[in-house]
């Protein structure tokens, strides 16, 4: 099932390349330190997706794969769609299942249109969050020589982090970070692992969590009636 194709750029070997991917790393913690701040200041996210925008641009633009490999890098695959649809299919009905096990425990109720609400938003925000830790954090990783066990230990507690000071959120998000870095790493396909992500988060978000999408949309100065 392991796919040996590349998925990053290969490591650096100059100094000044080095410098620019602890750079990297360093906007990319304090961009999350950043949106774990908005909870507490309830400023508007959009003040932090304006400038993360510019900088994954001038990331891409430093850091920019050879044209013939720059879709398979960024996890833009079709060949191997039919490993990609089985593993993640697969991931997202066992992880819907365990999801609607533990909130029928729970005694929760699932609100369908919260359910489509999320369904309609959530896989265009999946695939943007999944593009920065599975593409542009790993790649930053793997340009700094970061082992294969820390690389997967530090993406899922870093994915987890952003998503403080929400404890249950933060606590689903280090499990499911663990395992969608994992299979990601086997089988590199970010549209499936983004549309599992979204599957089983939105579901998790409003039935487990019982959270309404609306007030996240009002956090980017949106509101849905």
């Amino acid at each position: 099932m392991t796919d040996p194709a590349p998925t990053t750029a290969p490591a650096p070997a100059s100094p000044h390349d080095l410098a620019w991917y602890r750079l990297a790393l360093a906007a990319f913690l304090l961009l999350g330190a950043a949106n774990v701040a908005q909870d507490a200041l309830r400023f508007s996210k959009l003040f932090i997706l304006l400038p993360a925008a510019a900088g994954i641009l001038l990331h891409l633009r430093r850091t920019l794969p050879p044209a013939g490999e720059r879709l398979a890098r960024w996890g833009l695959r079709r060949d191997n769609l039919a490993p990609a649809a089985r593993a993640y299919g697969s991931a997202a009905l066992a992880g819907a299942a365990l999801v609607a096990l533990a909130a029928r425990a729970l005694g929760h109720t699932l609100h369908p249109d919260r359910l489509l609400l999320i369904l309609l938003l959530y896989p265009l925000w999946a695939f943007l969050q999944q593009f920065c830790f599975q593409v542009l954090l790993r790649q930053i990783l793997d340009a700094l020589r970061v082992p294969a066990a820390a690389k997967l230990l530090l993406v899922a507690a870093l994915f987890s982090a952003v998503h403080a000071p929400d404890l249950p959120l933060m606590a689903l998000t280090l499990l499911a970070g663990a395992f969608w870095t994992w299979l990601y790493g086997r089988i590199p396909n970010l549209p499936a692992l983004a549309l599992c992500h979204a599957a089983v988060g939105g579901l998790a978000f409003v039935w487990l969590l019982d959270r309404d999408p609306a007030s996240e949309l009002a956090k980017f100065g949106l509101h849905w009636h």
